[in-house]
């Protein structure tokens, strides 16, 4: 999981231990991957428990790729035991909900999933020695190509997707929850345990 520091933290709560308390769960990740994770393995529990016999298989692959590394995530999976995971229809992490007092008010939906996209970066130029430094050197000119790119900005048009859900939703608008957030993602809080 993402590093967290402790001293961002209550003082009575250490970031990387798991803590019930007053029917809150505090914890680094407790309203991440890991609630999310849960819900997912006690709803399986819970059909075969009522003796529901879907029309397909049902998948669940708990991976840890964002902050691990591919080598152990679905890239793996995708290389080395991709008939275990083929599927028509996937469910990722992302998404979530809004409550307010017991009301349901959204259950989003992630459409598509972030990736990045890594470079490697090689200057040449005729050099020199360092006890002669020029202007005209390679790593000036990596500095300043880096400078130019960190002043791009990008812009891309939202996706299909993107674009039906702003429209279904209005565009932003206030939740009317009183929190000041209009329209954007409020801060993780603890899950509610009762």
């Amino acid at each position: 999981m993402v590093e967290a520091r402790k001293e961002d933290w209550s003082p009575d709560l250490d970031p990387f231990t798991f803590t019930e308390r007053d029917g809150f769960f505090y914890g680094r990740g407790t309203t991440d991957d890991k609630a999310m994770a849960a819900i997912w393995i006690a709803n399986l529990i819970r059909y075969k428990q009522e003796g529901l016999v879907p029309d397909r298989d049902l998948i669940v692959a708990l991976t840890a790729d964002e902050e691990g590394g591919d080598h152990n995530g679905v890239d793996w999976l995708l290389r080395n035991h991709r008939a275990l995971i083929e599927a028509d229809y996937c469910l990722n992490e992302g998404g979530g909900g809004d409550l307010k007092k017991g009301r349901r008010l959204a259950n989003n939906v992630q459409a598509a999933e972030k990736v990045y996209l890594s470079f490697r970066l090689e200057v040449k130029n005729p050099g020199g020695h360092s006890s002669l430094p020029t202007k005209d050197n390679a790593i000036y000119h990596l500095a300043g190509g880096l400078a130019r790119l960190a002043q791009y900005e990008l812009s891309r048009p939202p996706e299909r997707g993107d674009a039906r859900v702003l429209r279904a939703h209005g565009g932003h608008r206030d939740r009317g929850d009183g929190d000041g957030h209009e329209g954007r993602s409020r801060s993780p809080r603890p899950i509610r345990t009762r």
